[in-house]
């Protein structure tokens, strides 16, 4: 197993958050994760630390104001579906990408925008469990490292339209790959594998294994058990989270809060305008962005899975390969 060191910025206030904005900005692109020690354990800290990393995205658990695990949420139907929310619950979950089942559209200022996992993740831990719950961490860019030098066909399945779909509750997301090219030189992924998660019978050996032989290998995890007013933020295009069982001791609870960083998606225009919303997508406007105005202490970020110019080239020949292999299958039927 590797020792790593945690990547921590030790804030004092808000104004000594915003002086190490570069090095919280450097970290997250560098290693996927950072672990804030702020100032106290405040919703409003949480929600300042938040502001500057983008624009908050909705749960179906989160409150008026986009957390989970703070007030009132603002749709209470997922309560007749308890059991497919394991956060939810103390028991252990594994490695995944939040917001895995999101693909979808909602209306957004006159256009239609694409709704998707989020970009980033804030865990704020107000008051830890008696005993267990510690955050496991599995990084993907380590992940494709080792697929490209040892298991490139394999690489190239999880990166092959279709083989994995991801459904959760009223959500589904249907036909796409485990990873996906984001911008020249960056990937994306999108990964669970429990009971939401289902397989092309073709690419089942292969996420089996990168669950098995990767997210549940010792070799890519980091283990950070979180203190009291302390915040881990969390690239979820790039490391998978998940989480140990936990006990509360008698009259104790475990308090956490939660919120989501939209990624930027796309817009879509409609050829023919509509004032209703389509029954089809009322779902989304659970998960929908939550729009103030601009921050002027927002930073910008290069997230995801970045890869060095010469894996760049080993992947281009293995999706070049890819597709043409595809073309040869489709011209046979």
């Amino acid at each position: 197993m590797k020792v790593r060191s945690i990547p921590t910025a030790d804030c004092q206030s808000y104004d000594d958050y915003l002086r190490q904005r570069e090095t919280v900005r450097r970290l997250l692109e560098t290693r996927g994760y950072v672990l804030i020690q702020a100032w106290d354990a405040e919703l409003e800290t949480l929600e300042a630390i938040a502001g500057v990393l983008g624009v908050t995205q909705y749960h179906v658990r989160a409150g008026e104001r986009g957390v989970v695990g703070e007030g009132e949420a603002r749709f209470g139907s997922w309560r007749s579906h308890g059991g497919e929310y394991q956060g939810t619950t103390e028991e252990s979950f594994p490695p995944h990408t939040d917001g895995s089942f999101l693909l979808g559209l909602f209306p957004e200022n006159g256009v239609m925008r694409s709704v998707r996992p989020p970009k980033l993740i804030l865990l704020q831990c107000v008051q830890a469990a008696a005993e267990g719950g510690t955050n496991t961490l599995v990084d993907g860019q380590e992940v494709v490292s080792s697929l490209l030098e040892r298991e490139p066909e394999m690489l190239r399945t999880l990166m092959s339209a279709g083989c994995v779909a991801f459904c959760r509750d009223d959500q589904l997301a249907v036909g796409g790959p485990v990873y996906s090219q984001r911008r020249p030189g960056a990937l994306g992924m999108r990964f669970r594998f429990d009971r939401a998660t289902y397989v092309a019978p073709w690419a089942y050996q292969a996420v089996e294994r990168l669950h098995v032989g990767y997210h549940q290998n010792a070799e890519y995890t980091q283990r950070v058990h979180l203190a009291p007013g302390q915040i881990l933020i969390v690239d979820n295009l790039r490391v998978l989270h998940g989480r140990d069982a936990f006990r509360c001791g008698d009259g104790s609870v475990r308090k956490y809060r939660r919120i989501w960083i939209a990624d930027e998606g796309e817009e879509f225009l409609s050829p023919l305008s509509r004032e209703e919303v389509p029954r089809a997508l009322e779902p989304y406007r659970a998960y929908e962005r939550l729009l103030r105005p601009p921050n002027p202490d927002a930073m910008e970020l290069q997230l995801g899975i970045k890869l060095e110019p010469h894996q760049e080239r080993l992947l281009e020949s293995l999706t070049s390969s890819r597709d043409s292999t595809h073309g040869a299958a489709l011209a046979t039927h």
